[in-house]
């Protein structure tokens, strides 16, 4: 996959943008800093020190607690499921129902944006046609997928999470969508008691089946639909609510399903 990868983006970009040569030249530089004895972290996995820093990312000088510690924070909608079972979809349909007039007090959240723009920085490509479906995403995504776990590895698994809220200034809105809760980190992030203990947390799970999933034009990916960021909550359990999105065409049933959310957000924007 990586030769192939290679000569697409040689022949498109030069052999500066090979996806390949992208994530070789990442792991030499983290198996450096491993020899050079950069890591701060210790090895023992029942340390709960570990855990946290792992949960909610390193602290590092340039962390700034007021970018991404809630002040207002009433309800966090968190979304999962996999590719092409309507992630979006169903958070416009949320996104819509609050409306313009009450857009002011959402933040929406996409741990993938922070992602695509590191990646894009680091390995000078077009940030804004990874952000699309184009081939063009679709021709780094193994690579930014793997990219990506080792940079988690060394700076926490919700370094992203946390660029995400700072990046959209969430900080003060009453409402948060995360998008693309993947992992069992991305929910945990979110049982700090210290931080979200006065806060409702809504974990939705989008369901649909690989026929619905095909007709929206996903396929297999070898690399990538096996990996944790697509299949590390298939075996999670403890959702809010769960919602089966294998129909195009009915509308109708999904806003059905998404009324008991669209009252939570009512009571808290009437609320705040």
């Amino acid at each position: 996959m990586y030769q192939i990868i290679g000569i697409i983006n040689r022949f498109m970009y030069g052999p500066s943008q090979d996806a390949a040569e992208t994530v070789s030249n990442w792991h030499n530089r983290r198996e450096y800093a491993d020899d050079s004895g950069s890591e701060d972290e210790t090895t023992t996995a029942s340390s709960s020190s570990t855990r946290n820093r792992a949960i909610h990312g390193r602290r590092t000088n340039d962390d700034d607690d007021d970018d991404y510690i809630p002040t207002n924070l009433k309800l966090v909608i968190l979304l999962s499921g996999k590719r092409k079972s309507g992630k979006d979809h169903i958070s416009t349909l949320i996104t819509n129902y609050i409306g313009y007039q009450r857009m002011h007090q959402l933040a929406i959240l996409r741990i993938a944006g922070p992602i695509k723009k590191e990646f894009a920085k680091n390995n000078k490509l077009d940030f804004t046609r990874l952000l699309d479906s184009s081939d063009y995403k679709e021709n780094f995504r193994m690579a930014m997928v793997e990219w990506s776990e080792a940079y988690r590895e060394r700076e926490g698994w919700n370094c992203f999470l946390k660029l995400a809220i700072k990046e959209q200034r969430a900080k003060d809105k009453a409402i948060w969508i995360l998008n693309d809760a993947r992992r069992p980190c991305d929910l945990e992030y979110f049982e700090d008691e210290s931080t979200f203990g006065n806060t409702r947390i809504i974990k939705l799970r989008i369901e649909a089946t690989d026929e619905a999933r095909l007709s929206r034009g996903w396929t297999f990916t070898k690399g990538i639909d096996d990996r944790p960021t697509e299949c590390g909550l298939d075996d999670y359990d403890d959702w809010t609510y769960v919602i089966n999105n294998d129909y195009n065409d009915r509308r109708d049933s999904l806003v059905e399903s998404l009324k008991p959310i669209y009252d939570e957000i009512d009571q808290v924007l009437q609320s705040n």
